[in-house]
Order: C-alpha cells, then sequence, then structure tokens
C-alpha cells in the first residue's frame, strides 16, 4: 500500500484515461480531476457563474460545454477566468473526499495550475501528430483541437514538471505491459 499520490497527466489526447484505467484494474482508486470540475460546474454556484460571465453557453439551466470550451480556449483570459473559479473548489473537494486515500491515482489535465500535495508525477508522453488523431477520431472538429493544442504548455514544460514519463506511442499490448511494469514498481516504494 503506496500513500503517497500517483498524478498521471499529459497533453490532451495523450492517453492519461487509458494509463488510469490501467491501473484502476491492477488495483488503484482512480480519481479523474477532470470529472471533479464538471462535478464544480454543475452546482448552483458553477451554473451561476458561467451564466453571469458566458450566458450564450446556457439554456435551460444547462452548460454547452462544447460551446464554452470553443470560447475559452481560443482565448487565454477567458481560460484562466474560468480555470481561476474551478480549480480552488476541485482541489478542496478532492481533499475533501480522498485526503488518506492509499493506491491513489489522480488524473490530472493542468498539473500546471492544481498542484497535488505528496504527488509523484507521471507524464504520459505521447506525440503530437497521434494526439491529434485520436481526438479527431474522437469526434473534435480539427480547429477546437488545434485551439486546445494552442492553450497548452509545450511538451519541454511537461517533461520538467514530471518526475517520470511513460511513452506512449505503441501498440496497446506494450503499454498494458509498460503500466504493469510501472505498478509493481511504484508498490514497491
Amino acid at each position: 500500500m503506496n500513500l503517497r499520490r500517483l498524478v498521471i497527466t499529459g497533453p490532451i489526447g495523450s492517453g492519461k484515461s487509458t494509463v488510469s484505467k490501467l491501473l484502476e484494474g491492477f488495483g488503484a482508486l482512480r480519481v479523474d480531476l477532470d470529472l471533479l470540475s464538471r462535478e464544480v460546474l454543475d452546482t448552483e454556484d458553477g451554473l451561476r457563474f458561467v451564466k453571469r460571465n458566458w450566458p450564450q453557453v446556457v439554456a435551460n439551466s444547462a452548460i454547452d460545454r462544447s460551446a464554452l470550451g470553443r470560447l475559452v480556449f481560443n482565448d487565454p483570459s477567458q481560460l484562466r477566468q474560468l480555470e481561476e473559479f474551478v480549480h480552488p473548489l476541485v482541489v478542496a473537494e478532492f481533499e475533501a473526499k480522498f485526503a488518506k486515500a492509499p493506491d491513489l491515482v489522480v488524473e490530472v489535465s493542468v498539473p500546471f495550475a492544481i498542484s497535488i500535495d505528496n504527488g509523484f508525477v507521471l507524464l504520459i508522453d505521447t506525440p503530437k501528430e497521434m494526439r491529434v488523431d485520436r481526438l479527431v477520431g474522437r469526434g473534435m472538429v480539427a480547429e477546437d483541437v488545434e485551439a486546445r493544442l494552442r492553450s497548452q504548455r509545450p511538451r519541454q514544460d511537461w517533461l520538467y514538471l514530471a518526475d517520470a514519463a511513460l511513452s506512449n506511442n505503441q501498440t496497446e499490448d506494450q503499454l498494458i505491459r509498460d503500466v504493469e511494469i510501472f505498478w509493481v514498481w511504484w508498490r514497491g516504494l
């Protein structure tokens, strides 16, 4: 049992969720901070905040997340405004629910803005071309993909932040083996 938090991160389309789900299958407790972010926005306070700042993306008390994404990922100041509201609430919710959880894997899309105490950062490192193909394959429009990629830091910043990196430019079987090897190593710390 490891009480240190394993933070899985990487740019959009890198395979964070795939690796986190594999680790969950090996026995880790998985927490996706993107899901916590959605929960924060789904509260009355979150809806009020979005409606006050981007009324055009709210209809029938529901947020059109695609429309909100198109707005904020094309304007760094709007993205920062949204993150300054959401991130502190996400961290507070995370700490309230998972402060003492062992074998915790935390999937974090924005590690430069959200810091996880006592975290070992594992970067999922994937070439940009593969990430773009994955995102387009999931149905994202090319211009939305480019806007999100532009909003993220360059590769060297991700590498600098990481305690270790796992390459995700391989077959699914090789990725599974590499994640399992990493998990065995991690559990032995």
